[in-house]
């Protein structure tokens, strides 16, 4: 898909730019539903590759806004086999 402006990037936008606290989590909330919807009607085509790259750095900041302003934990973006205790 081939546009300047994805479906959900209005959405994560407003929730990148919002100062009020409350309406911070309602806006990354929103942002995160409309990125759910989309990547459901993305294909496996390569011609979707860029908007899954900017799916991806949007999510990446959008869970940079819950632990910066809202103290939400640190989100564990590794798997490790070897994190595993006896």
């Amino acid at each position: 898909m081939s546009r300047s402006e994805y479906s959900w990037q209005k959405p994560h936008r407003d929730a990148l730019l919002e100062f009020d606290l409350p309406e911070i989590e309602r806006k990354v909330h929103a942002a995160e539903g409309a990125i759910f919807l989309r990547i459901q009607q993305l294909g496996d085509s390569p011609e979707d590759d860029a908007e899954r790259r900017a799916i991806h750095e949007a999510l990446s900041a959008l869970r940079g806004v819950l632990t910066e302003k809202l103290n939400y934990p640190k989100f564990q973006t590794e798997i490790s086999g070897n994190s595993q205790q006896s």
